[in-house]
């Protein structure tokens, strides 16, 4: 039942050893690239991933501004469509809404001003898109330093630190978009950073006062959401999904030695593609081992669940903001193509 939350590829690990040596590596059709102490952000123990990260989990972030009364940024422009996904750039879009989404429209946070997100939700997990527009790489998509806060414009707990980066950020490279040649696009680049605790805003500075490490362009800033497990049709398996019929569908969420399910707010427990909320929930030994789950029931027709379908998901929030997200097998009634 449970589903990895981030889609590897091939994964490269990234040895404690090479701490103390600079190393480059070679990822096809990327040129080779730096990954040692002098690029924002190392960790020795950090895990390079050769493909695109999987964004069906994430929630993005509003963009604020920079304070309580400036919400625009610095600096904004449009690294996307427009430039053809090439590592340049143009003027485009809005100081306030750019860096709200994976679009290329970029917030640029020049120091020493701070930009603020708002996840909508709490995570101890976040990734951070940069848009590139001039190397070197990796240290162009690394140039920041996160923070995250409780409160919006308040204190911050400690840097976060970066777990995994995906060379071809989130979105599958094209050969043919690479215009100068230099194995690079301005979607390229992505990183997973573990915060110090669960928070709901995020304060991003740029990693240097100086130099070309100074100016982040941030196309998006989301939170990962807590993967919890679930059971579609408890009790049943394969999970036969009838998406002709009308009737509903049952769904537990389980509570584990990691999660208590009855954290969970039902009302904000969404299903399917569709985003289906439920008719009605409670609370029992779904599994029969001793704890409480949570069983919600959704319209099948609601799901958005089509013939076909394999996989069906879950989203929803604890009581306390904590994003969540259960996926589980389905087997759809027709088969689909």
């Amino acid at each position: 039942m449970k589903r990895k939350l981030l889609a590897i590829l091939l994964v490269v690990s990234v040895a404690v050893g090479l701490a103390s040596a600079p190393a480059a590596y070679a990822y096809a059709p990327l040129t080779p690239y730096t990954w040692d102490a002098s690029v924002p952000n190392y960790n020795a123990s950090a895990v390079i991933h050769s493909g695109t990260i999987d964004t069906t989990s994430l929630v993005m972030g509003d963009f604020l501004g920079v304070s309580s009364t400036q919400p625009n940024a610095p600096g904004y422009g449009d690294s996307g469509a427009i430039v053809g996904w090439d590592d340049s750039w143009v003027s485009g879009g809005n100081a306030n809404t750019n860096g709200d989404a994976l679009d290329g429209l970029w917030a640029q946070i020049v120091h020493p001003a701070e930009g603020w997100w708002d996840l909508g939700c709490a995570t101890d997990r976040v990734v951070v898109f940069l848009s590139q527009d001039h190397g070197p790489y990796l240290a162009e998509g690394l140039e920041y330093r996160i923070y995250a806060s409780n409160t919006l414009w308040g204190a911050v707990g400690a840097q976060a630190v970066i777990t995994d980066v995906y060379l071809d950020g989130w979105r599958t490279h094209v050969a043919t978009e690479d215009i100068n040649g230099n194995g690079w696009c301005s979607d390229d680049i992505a990183a997973v950073l573990q915060l110090d605790g669960v928070y709901r805003y995020i304060k991003l500075a740029a990693w240097t006062s100086v130099g070309t490490l100074n100016e982040p362009e941030v196309d998006a800033i989301a939170a990962v959401r807590t993967e919890v497990d679930i059971d579609i049709k408890p009790g049943s398996y394969p999970n036969s999904i009838n998406v002709n019929k009308k009737g509903v569908t049952p769904v537990a969420i389980l509570t584990t030695d990691a999660f208590d399910a009855t954290t969970v707010d039902p009302v904000t427990v969404l299903f399917g593609p569709d985003k289906a909320a439920p008719l009605r929930w409670a609370f029992e030994d779904v599994d029969r081992d001793g704890d409480i789950d949570m069983i919600l029931h959704f319209r099948t027709r609601e799901t958005g669940i089509e013939a076909g379908a394999h996989e069906a998901c879950l989203i929803g929030l604890t009581m306390d903001g904590t994003c969540i997200l259960g996926c589980d097998s389905v087997r759809t009634v027709p088969p689909g193509p």
